[in-house]
């Protein structure tokens, strides 16, 4: 990620249209209750990182979800498509059912797929921004004890 990073802070001169450079940090929700509880780190750790960009770069921290949640009040934007999540929902059901008798251990495909991996591809529909930078729920954006590299973030 640091790579990436370092990309961001080189490329954070004005796109070749004229208008800045927009970055985008996200994470996907399900909207569920038993996940909500993870919302609260990765939007602390997200604002973090956001904080680190160059202002250049308008980054903004996005989630990926059904709803907004009072758990990530750093989150300014939803990113959400009811017709791509009834087609994931109608894919894992269909898989799931034709793939039921091959599969061992009782697990289905339903616990094996998830939406969640589905509408993760849902990044690819970001189409207003130059660079997303997604990360699960648990995974830490920008910990707090590893220190930006010396000059990053300046222009």
């Amino acid at each position: 990620m640091l790579a990436t990073l370092q990309l961001a802070a080189c490329s954070s001169q004005p796109a070749a249209s004229g208008q800045p450079r927009r970055v985008a940090i996200t994470t996907f929700w399900d909207g569920s209750l038993s996940y909500e509880c993870a919302l609260p780190l990765w939007c602390q750790s997200a604002a973090r990182l956001s904080a680190v960009l160059p202002e250049a770069l308008a980054p903004e921290v996005v989630l990926i979800a059904p709803r907004p949640s009072a758990e990530c009040p750093a989150a300014k934007r939803l990113v959400w498509d009811p017709e791509t999540a009834a087609a994931s929902r109608q894919y894992v059901q269909r898989m799931s059912r034709t793939r039921r008798a091959t599969r061992t251990g009782g697990a289905n495909m339903e616990s094996f797929l998830k939406d969640a991996v589905l509408l993760k591809w849902t990044v690819w529909t970001m189409l207003d921004f130059d660079l997303v930078l997604f990360s699960d729920l648990d995974i830490d954006a920008r910990p707090w004890w590893i220190a930006p590299p010396r000059g990053f973030g300046q222009l």
